[in-house]
Parts: C-alpha cells; sequence; structure tokens
C-alpha cells in the first residue's frame, strides 16, 4: 500500500538505475551525444509476464503489480507500441545545477492527464520531458532529437540499458581519482584488515582503464517463444586491448572436441581462445588480490599456458555426491611436458589449496579447515597413468550444511587433459575422446546448459537429513542455457530460461520457505508488507483512480486538485518529504477534502509517522465513513505499528463496506489459518 515503491514500473525500474549510475552533474548537454540510454519497448508485453511472475509468488487476492505502473502511467493504451519509451542522460561533471536526465513516451493518441502530472511538453506524437519530473528542467533540442531517434530505433529487449564507458569514464576521470584516493586512506584506516592500500588502489585502477577501452556496455532483458532472455553486451574500442582478446576467441579455427557428446543435467563447452591474453588481462585486474590471498597469479598464467582454451564437459549432482568429466585442449603450438599432470598441475593444485586454507583460517580461525585438496593413489587405466586429487569443504557454519566434496582423476590422452570423478568415468571418456577428430563446428565461442529438473533434485538428495525439507514436488522444468559470443571487437552474453519455468521456481521456493519456516517450528514472519499489510500498488492505484475522475485537466495553484496532483507524483517517485508537504497543503485548501488526507496519512505511513498518519486517516473517516478503502489504510497503518488487533478489525470494517483488497486479506489468513 506504500504510495511510493518503484518496484514492477518500467520507467521507475529504469529511474533507480539512473539515479544510482548518475550523479546530480548530469544534465542537458547542448552538443553532446547520452551517455546512458534506457529503452523499454512492448510495454504490454512486459506487463503481462511481470504480472504471471508475482501470481506464481503471491497469495491469491493480491492484485496485479503492473495495475500500480499503469496508474502511475494514466493507462498503457495511449502509449505507442511500435516504439520505444527513452530515457538519455549526459554527464556534465562541471555543471553547478542540479538537474537531470529527460524521458520521451511515444503515443498513438494524447493523454492529458498524464501530461499535466508530469508537466510534459507534446511534440507531435510523443510527450518529454525533464528527470526528475516538476522540478523546472529543461530538455535542449539535441537531447529531444537523440530521444526521438533513439525511440525509432528498434529496442535491443524489453528492457535495456546502453553505457558509453570510455566517454563516461574519461569525463569523471577527477572525481574517479578523488574516489580512488578516498578508498585507499579508508582501506588504511579500517580496522581488522589485510588489504593493502596501494595494490587495492591499484587492482581499481586496472579495472577502469579497462573500462576506458570499452565504447559501449549494454544490458537488459528480452522475451522469445516463450522464454526470458537476459543479455550483457560489450562493444571495445578499435586496436585496444580488450578487442584483441575478443578477435582472438572469434577466430575460425578446427575443433578437437566438436564430437563431444552431452551426458550429463549440466554441461558445457568452449572454443579456442588465447588463454595467454585472457590470463594476461586477469592478472593485471585481480593479481593483487590474489597475492593478498597467498597465491602466485603469475605461476597460474604460466601452467595455463600450455592450454588452448577449447574444453567441454559436464557434472551432476545425486545422492552419490558430485559426478563429472571434462575434457581440456592442449595448445599443439607448445612443448608441453609429458608429465604435466603430476609435475606441474597436480602440484600447483595442492599448493592453491593449502593456500585458500591458510586464508580462509586466517580470516575465520575457528573454522580450522585442513587443506583443501589431498593427493590421490595413481593407477593406469586403459594403459593411461591416472594421477587424482580429492576436494573437500566441510560446511562451517553452527547448523549442519552440505560438506561440497569431489574427486578427480586425471590422465593426458595425446593434445587432451581428460578428468573424471573415478577411473571407470575416466575409462569411458577416453573410449570416447579416441575417437574425435579435428572438424569445424559452429555455435557459440562458448555455451553451458543447465537441466534444472535434475540439478535442483541433485541439491535436494546432497542435503544432509537435518536440515533437509520435507520432499517437495520439484516442478518439471525445462533447461537454463547461457552463451557467450566473441567476435571482431564484440562480447555478447545470453541467459535464456522459459518464463514458465521462472513462474514455476518461484512458485516452488516459496514453498521451501515456507516449509522451512514451519520446519523450524517457528511462525512465519507477520506479512505486514505483503499479506498483513497488502502490497502499495492496490493503494496507490485505487487512489490514482478516484482521483482521476473529477481532475481539471490544469487545475492552477489555487484548485487543492494542484496540489494532489503534485503530490501523488513526489509520492510515485519515492519523494515522500515533498508528497506530505503537497497533500498537507492540499488538506489546508480544502478542510473537507478526505482524499487529501487519505493521501497525507499514506504518506506518513510510508515515513515511519505513525501518529500523524493515524491522525490525517481518522480525519478521512470522519469526512467519509462510508469508504471502505480508508479504514482499510488504517488497517495497514495500524498493522506497521504493530497493533495488529485493532489493524485485523479494521481490515474487517473494510470488509463490511465491500473493499476487495480487504475481504482478499481476510480471506488469505483465514487460509493460513486452517489445519
Amino acid at each position: 500500500m506504500k504510495q511510493g515503491p518503484l518496484l514492477l514500473s518500467i520507467l521507475t525500474v529504469f529511474f533507480i538505475l539512473w539515479l544510482f549510475l548518475i550523479s546530480p552533474g548530469f544534465c542537458q548537454d547542448s552538443s553532446a551525444p547520452a551517455d546512458i540510454v534506457i529503452k523499454v519497448g512492448r510495454v504490454e508485453k512486459l506487463l503481462e509476464i511481470i504480472d504471471k511472475t508475482a501470481q506464481s509468488m503471491n497469495n491469491q487476492g493480491q492484485a496485479a503489480p503492473s495495475m500500480f505502473l499503469r496508474s502511475m502511467l494514466q493507462g498503457t493504451d495511449w502509449i505507442d507500441p511500435e516504439r520505444a519509451i527513452v530515457i538519455g542522460a549526459v554527464f556534465n561533471p562541471a555543471a553547478e545545477k542540479d538537474t537531470s536526465a529527460a524521458a520521451l513516451i511515444p503515443f498513438r493518441k494524447p493523454n492529458e492527464n498524464f501530461k499535466t502530472n508530469y508537466n510534459a511538453i507534446a511534440g507531435s506524437d510523443y510527450y518529454i520531458f525533464a528527470l526528475p519530473p516538476g522540478q523546472g528542467g529543461v530538455v535542449s533540442d539535441p537531447m529531444e532529437e537523440a530521444l526521438i531517434t533513439a525511440s525509432l530505433s528498434a529496442p535491443e529487449g524489453l528492457v535495456s540499458a546502453d553505457i558509453a564507458a570510455a566517454r563516461l569514464i574519461d569525463k569523471a576521470e577527477p572525481q574517479i581519482k578523488a574516489k580512488l584516493q578516498k578508498l585507499g586512506q579508508q582501506v588504511a584506516q579500517a580496522p581488522e584488515t589485510d588489504m593493502d592500500p596501494e595494490q587495492t588502489k591499484q587492482m581499481l585502477s586496472a579495472l577502469i582503464e579497462t573500462g576506458r577501452q570499452v565504447r559501449r556496455l549494454s544490458f537488459g532483458m528480452d522475451s522469445s517463444k516463450g522464454d526470458f532472455v537476459f543479455f550483457f553486451n560489450i562493444g571495445a574500442l578499435a586496436n585496444s586491448r580488450l578487442a584483441e582478446v575478443f578477435k582472438s576467441a572469434g577466430e575460425d579455427k578446427d575443433l578437437l572436441l566438436a564430437d563431444y557428446t552431452r551426458d550429463y543435467p549440466v554441461h558445457f563447452r568452449s572454443k579456442p581462445y588465447d588463454v595467454n591474453a585472457v590470463m594476461d588481462l586477469l592478472d593485471t585486474h585481480f593479481g593483487p588480490l590474489y597475492q593478498q590471498m597467498g597465491i602466485d597469479f603469475g605461476k597460474l598464467t604460466r601452467i595455463m599456458q600450455y592450454f588452448s582454451g577449447e574444453a567441454a564437459g559436464g557434472i551432476a549432482f545425486d545422492s552419490n555426491g558430485v559426478t563429472m568429466e571434462v575434457i581440456a585442449g592442449l595448445d599443439e603450438k607448445q612443448e608441453v611436458p609429458q608429465d604435466y599432470l603430476e609435475t606441474v598441475y597436480i602440484p600447483w593444485l595442492l599448493d592453491y589449496g593449502q593456500a585458500m586454507a591458510d586464508y580462509l583460517n586466517e580470516q575465520s580461525p575457528e573454522i580450522k579447515l585442513g587443506p583443501l585438496f589431498q593427493p590421490m593413489p595413481a593407477s593406469e587405466v586403459a594403459g593411461h597413468s591416472v594421477n587424482g586429487v580429492r576436494f573437500n569443504m566441510p560446511s562451517t557454519g553452527p547448523e549442519p550444511q552440505m560438506d561440497f566434496e569431489f574427486e578427480m582423476r586425471m590422465t593426458r590422452l595425446d593434445s587432451m587433459i581428460l578428468m573424471a570423478s573415478d577411473d571407470d568415468r575416466l575409462e569411458r571418456l577416453i573410449d570416447k575422446a579416441k575417437h574425435f577428430e579435428k572438424r569445424k563446428a559452429g555455435g557459440p565461442f562458448m555455451e553451458m546448459d543447465i537441466d534444472l529438473d535434475a540439478y535442483l533434485g541433485g541439491i535436494y538428495q546432497l542435503m544432509p537429513d537435518q536440515v533437509k525439507p520435507d520432499k517437495t514436488e520439484i516442478p518439471e522444468l525445462g533447461d537454463l542455457t547461457y552463451t557467450l559470443d566473441m567476435a571482431g571487437e564484440k562480447l555478447e552474453s545470453r541467459y535464456t530460461v522459459a518464463i514458465a519455468d521462472v513462474q514455476k521456481m518461484a512458485s516452488y521456493f516459496k514453498a521451501l520457505s515456507v516449509q522451512a519456516a514451519e520446519g523450524r517450528g517457528e511462525d512465519l514472519p507477520t506479512p505486514q508488507r505483503e499479506d498483513a499489510a497488502p502490497p502499495e500498488e492496490k493503494r496507490t492505484t485505487k487512489a490514482h483512480a478516484r482521483n482521476q475522475a473529477p481532475v481539471n485537466a490544469s487545475p492552477d495553484k489555487d484548485d487543492p486538485q494542484y496540489w494532489l496532483n503534485k503530490g501523488q507524483l513526489f509520492a510515485t517517485y519515492g519523494n515522500v518529504k515533498r508528497a506530505v508537504e503537497h497533500f498537507r497543503k492540499a488538506a489546508e485548501m480544502d478542510p473537507e477534502n478526505s482524499l487529501a488526507f487519505f493521501h497525507l496519512g499514506l504518506s506518513y505511513g510510508d515515513n515511519g509517522q505513525y501518529s500523524k498518519a493515524m491522525d490525517a486517516i481518522n480525519r478521512a473517516i470522519s469526512l467519509k465513513p462510508s469508504d471502505g478503502d480508508y479504514y482499510y489504510a488504517r488497517g495497514w497503518i495500524r498493522m506497521l505499528a504493530g497493533n495488529r488487533d485493532q489493524a485485523v478489525a479494521d481490515m474487517k470494517r473494510a470488509a463490511q463496506l465491500n473493499d476487495p483488497d480487504a475481504i482478499a486479506y481476510l480471506e488469505s489468513i483465514n487460509t493460513r489459518s486452517r489445519p
């Protein structure tokens, strides 16, 4: 019932994003292109997905989340579905005013209420306004043209953000240097830390320098053929170090593992790439961090130089523990020692396991870990010498948890390193690998598939009985797929999962959380902001709907409706303080306006000022005692203040007055109380 949440709405979700990314120095630059562009396409499709997903997580009777967005936008049927909603911003570190970005909403028919509430300027078929609205910002002509152009071009997905990273970093260089200096001082003064300030600053500086090589960074979400697609893309500057890494992975090479067949519920594959270039890049960024942990990243780089980057394998979780197989290709241009596993790779693994254990013990002396890797006896499989290690990471919490452990048996076959969980699996893998022939193969540079059914079932079987919940039937699920491609100067990555599977998993994990709470002998937390305090979207939706009927399209400042409209706008964007000021002004101008007191009470409640909230809501009830919404609002405030019995009494009164939210809420608590 909160008026100011930015959750589950398109514009406000990305409004949060740019508020997070953008300092008050953002302004409408008259000459520069937008540094950040956020696009929202196919609003109705996105709302449908949001509602269906929320429905799988919420109790029956809760309002659809899209109701909040629809009321905020004064409906969505007027928005042109063929063009994108666009937010653009330009960074100007020299700006003195707290001006901000601009938004463009394309329309197929005008909406005067929206135009009035957002102080929007109407174009021929769009509205444009400065963000945050209502603060006097002016949108420059170049910015308007840029947003129009962006709106006409097809968005990458339902929602996406596009960031000119290199340009932003160059503009913000003085601020970045100041932040790094301050961070170094904070690290040096922080108690109980072994982080070296200079190494920390060096690592962050390296990350920023890599950011300077990123021409374009984009990410977002799309839907296609019933699937969710989450994407993250990087475009590198021409001739940059990052671009060279991307190019090395995009070269068309014969594949050694093109014939590898997938036999595990979790499986992966990667094509060859320049391992040395990638390891060098990682060393530059994270070498200092590993050094602080006692790990020589340079040694790891030297060990990895023998690999081609091509790999394939799989992993499974079941009652027998973790089982796996991996094939890693060796670089045929390198002279790889014949005893590479025995004299190079396994000794490094053992040293790494000891260094990690030492680091963890130093950070948490009470856990007393031994070496994470232990050597295993050698054997011979299908005429090949086999060595191995056993990994064990015991649980360290006060409650019983899963110990993570597995075995790796390893051998070399020509230009391949083969690994499997036991000698039997390794023998089958050897037989499989003997028949591989090099050839061209399509597909992405890297891919991973997870059979969600098998994965969740395996994790359940691995859980100790003490913490394992009662068997909850795992829903029938498909695959989660990850792909990564690098070609030219671009990196493109995708996570794909069926929308229906996301909804099923949401319901499944909710059922598990309820079951776990009951298994601990605890009552579920009082659902003050969900069940006991029904969600804010429903309350703001009703309030907005009531406002729309009598609204003068252009009220002036002498009209209380003007202050109600402005207060509503501030509440929508989460500015509770300004919302209170405007609703209070409306109530002062019209002491008989029950709606003004209703909104004032909600905003006080949002801000935790429950005494003032009760005074305002009581006034609204005295003016209009037949409105069930007002009793519902008072029940919500009392619930937030901890007065559950009085809150339920208000809900019952609201239900008697046919308030649908109160009826749904009372039904939900009655359902939970039934044996």
